[in-house]
């Protein structure tokens, strides 16, 4: 049961990562240049990868419970703290909580707390969301789908390509364009 929790969590995560970068990828790509799309996409891209992350803190904790027979499986509360949320896990806090419980470190950590900071500023000072775009794609390139292809042997552009695959070809130009180093997908090639 908890185990399909975490498997749901993730599914959710990386398909709202994939529609919120094909967003920020269609926005960015037509020539009215839509603002506002880019601003929603950034905000939803922070939140699928806080899902992408709770669900892979949850199946570390399933898996180590499951090894230690001698303890109980993953509390009830615990699960409802990882999937409605809580104060004690905010996104700043979800690397070391992931690190905590499974001794995974997130990659590129100055693109996920750069994230953060462009959240206050958007919400405080207002930002162009032309300064959206890059950190965007690194976060989620550099910083999330590593973890994502560690715990879940998945990527993002799997997620994006279902929706268009002009859109697809077009994020990865935009990888290209601001040097983003992404994963390597040349296992998923093969199958």
């Amino acid at each position: 049961m908890s185990i399909l929790l975490s498997q749901n969590m993730f599914s959710i995560g990386a398909s709202k990562l994939g529609i919120s970068l094909a967003s920020l990828a269609s926005s960015e790509m037509r020539s009215d240049f839509d603002s506002v799309n880019i601003s929603i996409a950034f905000i939803d891209s922070i939140f699928a990868s806080e899902l992408i992350i709770k669900a892979s803190i949850l199946k570390a904790e399933l898996e180590s419970s499951v090894s230690r027979l001698s303890e109980n499986i993953v509390t009830e509360a615990r699960r409802i703290e990882l999937i409605a949320g809580s104060s004690r896990l905010s996104f700043l806090e979800l690397p070391q909580e992931l690190y905590r419980v499974s001794g995974r470190e997130i990659q590129n950590p100055d693109a996920y707390y750069k994230m953060s900071d462009l959240r206050k500023t958007l919400f405080s000072e207002g930002i162009n969301p032309n300064n959206l775009i890059e950190p965007t794609l690194k976060f989620a390139f550099e910083s999330i789908e590593p973890l994502m292809i560690d715990m879940w042997d998945d990527i993002i552009l799997l997620h994006v390509s279902e929706l268009n695959f002009e859109v697809d070809r077009y994020i990865e130009d935009l990888l290209v364009r601001y040097n983003i180093s992404v994963s390597d997908h040349n296992s998923y090639e093969d199958d």
